[in-house]
């Protein structure tokens, strides 16, 4: 009997519902048998289908259609270029002259002593981790919301820029100054890797001028706060309100920068990134402040 009502669905779906192969009019089978309800495994599909591709494009549209990727490049070269142009060289200058001075009268070494394995380092460590998702759930959450708001959207468009050039500009610094890190370990044990004795050895003063002599991972200036305050300030520029909102990002940047200052950085590369990285927010953020009043 299953045999016949599947022969008898597969003939309904292929007359009725073909009326090009079999006529226009087709056959009426309908009082006959019915075809079988989808699967339930078709029909949970179905649904996540229209949970992720949602009619007017989600987020995984924005993702995958190339259109949707196009802002994600506007005035990208010229944005590079205006941050190491003007009076955005003077930042830059300070944020080198800042960091010799803090380098050469020892505070670096004083103020990673003073909180390396205390409370403070313990409260501040995940820092790093914060740094690293923070690029990642912005532009996800202003995507999210930009369905319905084109100024989230833009804003999503310019944080993922302000992240890569943040990210961009940190590396090419580490590229030239392959400036030495300090060690996650406890106090007196031996680093064969870096012969650094931790905590008794000051390393703060070791640069290694040239090209990838130190690489681009650790170093100078801090990746993790140059990236935070870029995506803080371009939040800053493009949107004046709410005030709590602003507060709170830019607490999020000293948060992730002050925290691995004491951790996997020294305080000079903070300083450094935090610098470099608010030049890098505001540029963009003017950049795409701009393309947002052009869209109205």
């Amino acid at each position: 009997m299953e045999d016949i009502e599947d022969d008898c669905a597969d003939t309904y779906r292929d007359i009725v519902c073909d009326p090009l192969r079999h006529g226009a009019a087709g056959y009426n089978l309908a009082p006959l048998c019915r075809p079988k309800s989808p699967p339930r495994v078709g029909r949970v599909v179905d649904s996540a289908n229209r949970f992720l591709f949602p009619p007017g494009g989600g987020l995984f549209v924005i993702l995958i259609d190339m259109k949707y990727l196009k802002p994600l490049f506007y005035r990208l070269s010229t944005n590079f270029l205006a941050i190491f142009s003007g009076m955005n060289l003077l930042w830059h200058a300070l944020a080198i002259g800042l960091t010799y001075v803090i380098v050469t009268s020892n505070l670096d070494w004083k103020y990673y002593n003073y909180f390396h394995d205390s409370l403070i380092f313990k409260l501040m460590f995940p820092a790093a981790v914060l740094g690293f998702l923070l690029p990642i759930v912005v532009p996800m959450v202003l995507f999210l919301k930009g369905r319905t708001k084109p100024q989230d959207r833009n804003a999503g468009y310019a944080v993922i820029q302000a992240a890569f050039l943040g990210w961009l500009i940190s590396s090419i610094y580490k590229a030239f100054t392959g400036r030495a890190h300090p060690e996650l370990l406890a106090k007196n044990v031996l680093d064969v890797g870096t012969v650094f004795l931790n905590g008794t050895q000051d390393i703060t003063h070791q640069f290694q001028f040239g090209f990838l002599r130190g690489g681009i991972f650790w170093g100078w200036p801090s990746s993790h706060t140059a990236v935070a305050f870029a995506i803080a300030l371009c939040l800053l520029i493009l949107f004046r309100e709410p005030r709590k909102t602003k507060i709170l990002v830019l607490l999020a940047a000293v948060y992730i920068g002050l925290g691995v200052s004491i951790s996997i950085h020294w305080f000079s590369d903070f300083v450094a990134g935090a610098i470099v990285g608010s030049v890098v927010g505001m540029t963009v953020g003017k950049s795409f402040l701009t393309r947002f009043k052009q869209q109205l």
